[in-house]
């Protein structure tokens, strides 16, 4: 049974909640809501206008993992109608409570602040006096106070009134040995605020982050405290992870010693840490240049800030991306099995230590597994790791998980909606084909895999189990394609006519080519014809003098290595051991049983015995082998010839391919081959321009590929592809010159000239073709 492994980080899961736009009664619901779960803080708040359009457009980009609405508005409505999949967990509707049968109050879905109170009561409190008093801090308030939904915003709050079965703000005060801060109607707040863990902050505690600050500038935002627009803002800058308290500008007096206090812990933290790349920031929307100098004044803190509107793009506008935050991160082994020839992947999930000992029942919590595939050597064409698209969320769930709302796309793999209690989940890999026929979908083109496709994939299939296309190296060379172009369907050839044609052709240069295991250093014509004889390519017969003779020699067996004396036709075939009943496939020993080989003669067979070019597979396969070489380290998939249908007509492409790790973007690769006597038409280019029109929409940057096994293109295909150029189309060119050498830049006259000797993404590959073909200025 094989094994594979996988890079498990634990997090909570990135709700999303729905309210009303300019309904700050909503965000005060939020902040209530957020400061009962694990990573609340970082939650995001989307606020929904008229019929949620914008929203809609928002919600498409961002890495949500839940949808939550706190209030029901047409908006909301159709923005859960278009996102079903982003329920929560068990099919509890849209619901962040479940009630307990006993008791008849709520309890929580997903994982809880109270395991964050129990850890550290663990750790630190437990058996200390009740007397001593923490760093945490329970802020109080005065309902009437005019800033009372600021500080619930700010600090976080326990609401009484959800009938919870736990007491959360006891837990708080009483298990953290917290301090009781009384903030005062109208009065200053004391400044010694800032420097406690509230409610709200001590969601964030143990939650570990990986991903590059999105904004380095810590601070304050100024804003309106009866504005909403400013309180989401302010949300939303601190869920990313900005260290940001909100300065009411109308309330200056109250929040001045306050907001210095804060301004100078972040300026000590900076100045101790010279190495960081963090400064202090005023983010605002829209102020004046006048109205900021007043607010500094009143600060007066000795450090610079620097000023941030955001108010000419909303916040969530400005990234696909959020910070990634995790609860812990392991590895972990996974088994592959067969079930209906599909390939099965169980993945066993590490400890979950972070999880404290508790007498609470705490296992149908919900929380994020980020599975990411370390290798997918075992499951050959299937991938683990799917492309982080975000609206194919629902597909990846029905056929990855049994559950349809289970699985999230990722930027690295997948996530995993999993219970506290869960040891394992089984993972049926996504197959290359069903992955990119979606892709078309997206993009509203039906595809199916042509004739021609289907024949280069059974071709590629067939040379070996494990990565088959590198098998497909033996193809690069020259006289190996004349030969297979040559002979017809039924004609004979025999082994020295087989050697002269494949060794007339530059065969030197493909002396360092490595197919498969040898003794020697360098490559023979023998050893090429010799592999296409073992793949079934080439299909020995005797002639008929030694067939009818029945000629018979000597031959050990290589399991045993018991002697036989046995019919030269053997050798056409499988042979059976008569004393171990090993049984070998004999053809591939001609060239080393037979000294003179005048017995024999061969013939094409399998999938290359008809007389069709197979269809034009080998320059498609010899295309997949460049981008193989390319992207060997990334993430990528690629289908054969597909026919396509869509609204504008009928077309088909010789081979797709998407790259989607290397980069900041998505890279497709949809192309057209020809063999050496083949012409690139305007037809040809037409078809594929409608294609990537569709992928444009999507926002996936598609270049069109052109590769022909021959020394050069034509000047009216030159013509053709100059003129991609001038309308701004990205092309990628190849030749005998990039489809031969084992790389397609490392050995040529012109590799110290290229713009990228050691090209990694596809608009590297656009830029040594326009250089090598299209008459760039060369540097």
């Amino acid at each position: 049974m094989p094994n594979t492994n996988f890079s498990i980080k634990y997090r909570p899961a990135k709700i999303g909640f729905l309210v009303q736009d300019g309904n700050i009664d909503n965000l005060v619901t939020i902040a209530k809501l957020n400061t009962l779960l694990w990573g609340g803080i970082h939650n995001l708040i989307i606020p929904v206008k008229d019929g949620g359009d914008e929203a809609i457009k928002l919600i498409e980009r961002l890495p949500l993992d839940i949808l939550h609405p706190v209030v029901e508005t047409e908006g909301t409505r159709n923005i859960l109608n278009k996102f079903p999949f982003l329920k929560s967990p068990r099919h509890f509707s849209y619901e962040l409570f479940v009630e307990d049968w006993h008791s008849k109050k709520k309890e929580i879905v997903y994982l809880d602040s109270l395991n964050i109170i129990e850890r550290y009561y663990e750790k630190h409190f437990k058996g200390s006096s009740p007397k001593a008093k923490s760093n945490c801090a329970l802020a109080r308030w005065s309902f009437e106070d005019s800033l009372a939904s600021l500080f619930a915003i700010s600090f976080g709050c326990y609401a009484k009134e959800l009938n919870l079965k736990e007491n959360f703000e006891d837990a708080f005060v009483r298990g953290l040995r917290a301090h009781e801060i009384e903030i005062l109607k109208d009065a200053p707040l004391t400044k010694n605020l800032t420097s406690k863990i509230t409610p709200l902050v001590l969601t964030s505690l143990d939650l570990k982050n990986y991903s590059r600050d999105l904004f380095r500038g810590d601070g304050i935002y100024a804003g309106e405290p009866t504005n909403c627009d400013d309180l989401v803002t302010f949300w939303n800058l601190r869920a990313m992870g900005v260290m940001v308290e909100f300065f009411p500008i109308s309330y200056a007096g109250r929040f001045n010693e306050y907001a210095k206090s804060h301004l100078s812990g972040l300026a000590n933290t900076i100045e101790k840490n010279p190495n960081t790349h963090r400064y202090l920031c005023l983010y605002h929307r829209n102020l004046e240049r006048e109205k900021i100098e007043s607010i500094l004044s009143g600060i007066s803190v000795q450090a610079r800030l620097s000023s941030y509107d955001l108010g000419k793009t909303p916040l969530l506008d400005l990234t696909n991306e959020l910070p990634t935050d995790y609860l812990s991160w392991d590895f972990s082994m996974g088994t592959i099995e067969k079930a209906d020839d599909k390939p099965v992947v169980t993945v066993i999930f590490p400890e979950k230590k972070f999880i404290p000992n508790s007498d609470r029942d705490i296992k149908r919590q919900v929380l994020i597994a980020s599975i990411d595939a370390m290798s997918e050597f075992g499951y050959e064409e299937h991938t683990i790791n799917p492309p982080n698209l975000r609206s194919l969320n629902e597909f990846y769930s029905r056929e990855m998980a049994t559950d349809p709302w289970k699985v999230r796309a990722e930027k690295d793999g997948i996530g995993l909606i999993i219970d506290v209690d869960e040891k394992y989940e089984n993972l049926y890999p996504l197959e290359y084909l069903d992955l990119i026929k979606k892709l078309f979908v997206s993009a509203e083109i039906e595809a199916k895999v042509s004739q021609p496709g289907l024949l280069a994939h059974e071709i590629i299939h067939a040379m070996r189990e494990r990565d088959p296309i590198e098998a497909c190296r033996i193809f690069k060379i020259r006289g190996i394609r004349k030969l297979l172009k040559e002979k017809r369907a039924g004609d004979c050839v025999r082994w020295e006519q087989a050697m002269e044609i494949i060794g007339k052709e530059q065969f030197n240069k493909f002396k360092t080519l490595f197919i498969e295991s040898r003794d020697t250093k360098e490559l023979t014509p023998q050893d090429a014809f010799n592999f296409l004889i073992k793949k079934n390519i080439f299909k020995p017969k005797l002639n008929f003098w030694s067939s009818y003779l029945r000629r018979k020699k000597d031959y050990k067996c290589r399991k045993c290595g018991l002697g036989s004396r046995i019919n030269y036709s053997s050798f056409e075939g499988w042979w059976l051991c008569e004393y171990c009943n090993h049984k070998q496939f004999l053809p591939p020993l001609i060239k080393e049983e037979f000294k003179k080989k005048d017995s024999w003669y061969f013939k094409k067979s399998g999938l290359f015995a008809k007389d069709n070019n197979q269809q034009g597979a080998i320059p498609v396969i010899l295309t997949l082998l460049i981008f193989k070489r390319i992207f060997s380290t990334h993430k990528y998939l690629y289908s054969t010839s597909l026919n396509l249908k869509f609204d504008s007509g009928n077309a088909e492409i010789d081979f797709s391919l998407l790259q989607y790790e290397q980069g900041d973007r998505m890279q497709l690769a949809i192309g057209e081959c020809k063999s050496n006597d083949g012409e690139i038409t305007q037809q040809d280019i037409e078809n594929l321009k409608k294609v990537r029109e569709k992928f444009k929409r999507l926002g996936i940057n598609c270049f069109l590929v052109f590769a022909k096994t021959s020394d050069g293109f034509s000047d009216q295909e030159i013509a053709l592809f100059k003129n991609l150029k001038s309308e701004q189309i990205p092309v990628i060119l190849f030749t005998n010159k990039e489809l031969e050498p084992y790389d397609p830049y490392w050995y040529d006259e012109d590799t110290e000239k290229l713009p990228h000797k050691y090209a990694l993404t596809m608009s590297e590959l656009a830029r040594n073709s326009a250089f090598r073909y299209l008459d760039q200025v060369k540097n």
